[in-house]
């Protein structure tokens, strides 16, 4: 039998990312970013968890979970949220345990587009440059 050699994987994570430097920023920040899960996550319904296919257990689960998600509670797991050495330190970290590629969304939550520009132009002058030898996609 021939060995086929398969290639690597690349490991890849997502963030959505806000700029906060101060309290009301942070607070604001939170509020956005749960809006936007309970109304994308809860805009679709796979059905009642007793009727729907097992394999939908994961979906009912977050929506459990947003519903009594408070602003506080977000976390670095998945919301960058802070400001540019703390985002450095979290990407950073993700670099060292191997991570490939990070995607960010910056558009999220009914940000505002003028906010969204300025938190791209400030990630790209603040965060990217510790970043020198990673390549960079606009989508």
């Amino acid at each position: 039998m021939r060995e086929e050699r398969r290639e690597a994987r690349k490991v890849l994570s997502s963030y959505f990312i806000h700029y906060a430097d101060t309290p009301e920023q942070d607070r604001a920040a939170r509020e956005r970013q749960l809006l936007y899960a309970r109304e994308c996550g809860g805009a679709v319904s796979p059905g009642d968890r007793n009727t729907a296919p097992k394999s939908y257990d994961y979906y009912h689960d977050f929506k459990d979970r947003m519903r009594n998600t408070r602003p506080e509670d977000i976390d670095a797991r998945s919301v960058l949220l802070d400001t540019s050495p703390q985002i450095i330190y979290t990407l950073k970290t993700m670099e060292r345990l191997g991570f490939d590629e990070v995607i960010l969304y910056f558009n999220v939550g009914l940000k505002p587009h003028t906010q969204v520009k300025e938190e791209m132009a400030r990630f790209m002058e603040k965060v990217a440059p510790e970043f020198a030898g990673a390549s960079v996609a606009v989508a």
